[in-house]
């Protein structure tokens, strides 16, 4: 668990932003990975409360649902882009073949559009892999850290860590 000043910030941070009630930090949290005790304590509320939450919500298996879209997503994702570049590949081999037997003729280049779906593709499988939650859980992580090595600097940076945040959440 952080030290006490990273938790008042964020607990602060999750309420204040986006007009985020507390049930709805607490859900985001749960989904982050966070335990139930460690919430409510964030949160400043009772660990049934979060209990009554999580299971009135069906947090546990959205959350098992949510891994397992996200793991099968980007392998799908991943096994189409092989395909794609295998496909141009086998197709500028064969462009450079008909150069070599055309006498000299340069061979064809890759259309654009064959670049631009590789690219989107691409793009949506590295969206997925930066979330808001990751920035929360990375802070959180080091913000427990520089609390236990020098508690007055993460004093001092826990609204500098929660501003951060906060762009972070309007941009992604």
């Amino acid at each position: 668990m952080p030290g006490r000043a990273w938790n008042e910030n964020l607990a602060y941070f999750c309420l204040k932003t986006a007009c985020m009630n507390k049930k709805d930090a607490a859900r985001l949290l749960f989904m982050e990975g966070l335990k139930q005790g460690d919430i409510a304590k964030l949160l400043r509320i009772a660990p049934n409360t979060v209990s009554a939450w999580k299971a009135s919500g069906e947090w546990e298996e959205k959350r098992i649902g949510f891994e397992t879209l996200k793991d099968n997503s980007a392998g799908r994702i991943m096994r189409l882009i092989d395909y794609q570049i295998r496909a141009l590949e086998a197709r500028t081999e064969e462009w450079r073949a008909e150069a070599e037997a055309g006498g000299g003729k340069p061979p064809r280049l890759i259309e654009r559009g064959d670049i631009d779906a590789l690219q989107k593709l691409w793009t949506t499988v590295k969206a997925e892999q930066r979330k808001w939650g990751d920035y929360v859980s990375v802070l959180k992580e080091f913000m427990d850290w520089l609390s236990q090595h020098d508690i007055e600097l993460a004093k001092s940076a826990s609204d500098r860590a929660d501003y951060f945040l906060n762009e972070k959440r309007k941009v992604l």
